[in-house]
């Protein structure tokens, strides 16, 4: 391993290049003028925001290293050559599970914007007065009720009414 004023320069098996400071990796994420941004390997999956700042020459800058995080555990795979791998560390993991949709209900704010509906029995239903019809308004609420508005038939209904 190359070793700069403790840092490690770490090339992965599927040829990225880290650099390790204090036990914790970080990876290029470009330049502008003479310096070099290095932020944290973990930074898309726990939001880390340690990073670094090196000139061209390869010196350290700065160093902001508060991370939320343990450091990853690597092991070397090649006695001629710098190849390391990542060793996952064994923790208890759950799976994130999909969020069930919320149910809307209706509400008595919509019956100053919409006077041709009112409220049913079932909380997840509006019934249109003008077409004697059941609205669902379960997924999406506000939006079930302006699509109704919106139909051929409660339009024609509508239409009736108004040149009454």
């Amino acid at each position: 391993m190359l070793l700069i004023r403790s840092l490690q320069f770490l090339k992965l098996q599927s040829g990225k290049k880290l650099i390790m400071y204090q036990q914790h990796t970080f990876s290029y994420q470009g330049t502008q003028r003479s310096k070099c941004y290095l932020y944290c390997s973990k930074k898309h999956t726990t939001k880390c925001t340690a990073r670094l700042q090196m000139n061209q020459a390869g010196d350290l800058l700065l160093a902001h290293t508060d991370h939320n995080h343990k450091p990853p555990i690597y092991k070397k795979c090649s006695d001629d050559k710098r190849y390391f791998e990542i060793i996952l560390q064994k923790s208890p993991f759950g799976f994130k599970t999909r969020k069930e949709k919320r149910m809307c209900t209706f509400r008595k704010s919509w019956l100053t914007e919409f006077p041709w509906i009112e409220s049913m029995e079932e909380k997840e239903k509006a019934f249109c007065k003008l077409c004697q019809r059941a609205i669902s308004i379960a997924h999406g609420g506000i939006n079930d009720i302006d699509k109704h508005r919106r139909s051929m038939k409660h339009v024609r209904k509508e239409g009736k009414f108004d040149n009454v």
